[in-house]
């Protein structure tokens, strides 16, 4: 993948600063592989001006949506006159006291087709942020962040505030919204309430365009006491996965508002992911929803018990839940708990039988009917992988390749929790079960235990003869 194979390295901001009579640079990124070095762009900034100046030793596809997209505010604090190319920062950067380096805001009002956004992180993540489609293709935003004729809309509902609400029946696997983050906020260890990042986030907002910012500000907020910016952030962000690169894996919140104002239940009828090239997170029906129903997402895992599931939802969003699955009576709370409880104990004994060689398809028959009646359904997938491999590791040609396709149509809902599962069925579809590790695994091991049992059989005659013979010079070793 691209993202892996090449990065951009480094670039170079002369940034002028006559106002203040000093000179520098500010080095955004860091040398990581040949292709990187490659990348090099050198932009001039005027002093005043927020707009790139000119792009001179132009080598990559980047220095053009550089250009473009990406506006710097203009420096006014000194940096780190000790480091090279790193003597001047913007004025929308401060210096990390846990890791010295500087944390700034970046950012573009024409990113997908206008609607803006703000990267509040390091000049790494910046640069990994620029290595994606999101940036240098323009085109694959060309149907998201549109709302025409939706089969949804907002009411709003008693005790909950706003919510959305079907307008028309709407069937599982429906792409029900596909957006882009107005932030991505890396997070550090200044501590949440540092006061130098909560000014930083507060810039980050101010920099999207009019409509983004009214959209950010009508999220909802449960720790506006503290910072009304710093607490819409917390409320309303969603982690974004980013890959390892140079061995680093940041950790990044992004705040997609649409899907921010859907309310939580504990068995949601929704599921989303976020497309890691496109910066595009998609929210997908997990199952048929009916008109006039309420479209839900889950805040926190699924399966965990009640009592979990409250103690989360008070600490992280400042609410008891009383969706279906919590306001039920208390026999059948504890029932679900007592079935989730289960689910764990099945999945810890069928990964002990997997690694025993020991194939057991009615215990994954019992995790599958466990996750239905719990309507975990981003897990089914998971139960009709273990039952494709057990099946298969008995031999069963038919029943192995009919979970597998189970696995594969189901988690194809399931983008981040099934995709590693989804790739392994197609493989072991493809090639046929009989090329696949798990392939008369038991039968194999059954095979090995009867030839043990055999063998043993043999030495105990042995023994038992040795023992029929008078005493003699030589003991017989218990065996």
């Amino acid at each position: 993948m691209a993202i892996h194979n090449a990065i951009v390295g480094i670039a170079t901001l002369t940034v002028g600063l006559a106002s203040l009579g000093l000179s520098g640079e500010v080095v955004l990124g860091s040398p990581s592989t040949d292709a990187g070095h490659e990348a090099l762009k050198l932009l001039q900034v005027s002093t005043c001006s927020h707009d790139v100046g000119t792009v001179r030793d132009l080598g990559a596809d980047y220095a053009a949506s550089l250009q473009q997209n990406w506006r710097l505010p203009p420096a006014t604090l000194p940096y780190n006159e000790s480091q090279p190319g790193l003597s001047f920062t913007t004025g929308d950067c401060i210096v990390l006291n846990s890791t010295q380096t500087p944390y700034c805001v970046y950012f573009s009002t024409d990113f997908a087709n206008g609607r803006g956004i703000s990267l509040v992180g390091t000049e790494n993540l910046a640069a990994h942020y620029l290595n994606r489609s999101a940036f240098s293709d323009p085109q694959v935003h060309q149907h998201t962040n549109t709302f025409d004729s939706p089969p949804y809309e907002w009411k709003t509902l008693p005790g909950k505030g706003r919510g959305l609400i079907a307008n028309r029946s709407i069937r599982a696997g429906t792409f029900l919204m596909s957006t882009t983050p107005l932030l991505a906020v890396e997070s550090v260890d200044e501590g949440p309430y540092d006061p130098q990042i909560l000014a930083l986030q507060q810039k980050a907002v101010a920099r999207l365009p009019p409509q983004s910012q009214q959209l950010f500000y009508d999220l909802a907020v449960h720790q506006e006491d503290i910072d009304r910016v710093n607490g819409a952030i917390n409320t309303n962000s969603f982690m974004l996965s980013l890959e390892f690169i140079d061995g680093n894996n940041w950790a990044t919140r992004g705040v997609f508002p649409e899907a921010a104002r859907m309310n939580h239940d504990c068995r949601p009828n929704t599921h989303y992911y976020v497309e890691p090239a496109t910066l595009t997170q998609h929210v997908q029906a997990t199952r048929d929803i009916h008109p006039g129903e309420e479209i839900t997402d889950s805040y926190i895992g699924i399966l965990e018990a009640f009592e979990d599931r409250q103690d989360q939802l008070q600490n992280g969003w400042g609410f008891r839940c009383t969706c279906p699955a919590c306001a039920a009576p208390q026999p059948l709370r504890e029932a679900s708990d007592a079935r989730i409880a289960f689910i764990h104990a099945v999945r810890e004994k069928l990964d002990s039988t997997e690694r025993a060689y020991h194939a057991d398809p009615d215990m994954a028959e019992l995790l599958l009917s466990l996750l239905v009646q719990e309507r975990a359904e981003m897990n089914y997938c998971e139960g009709y992988w273990h039952l494709a491999m057990q099946h298969s590791a008995l031999g069963h040609i038919s029943a192995a390749t009919k979970y597998a396709h189970l696995t594969i149509e189901v988690g194809a809902m399931f983008h981040d929790s099934c995709a590693d599962l989804v790739s392994e069925m197609w493989e072991f579809v493809e090639r046929g079960p009989m090329n696949h590790w798990s392939w008369r695994l038991s039968a194999s091991n059954h095979e090995a235990q009867v030839g043990m049992k055999k063998e043993m059989k043999k030495e105990s005659v042995v023994g038992e003869m040795c023992l029929k013979q008078p005493s003699g010079p030589f003991e017989v070793l218990e065996r």
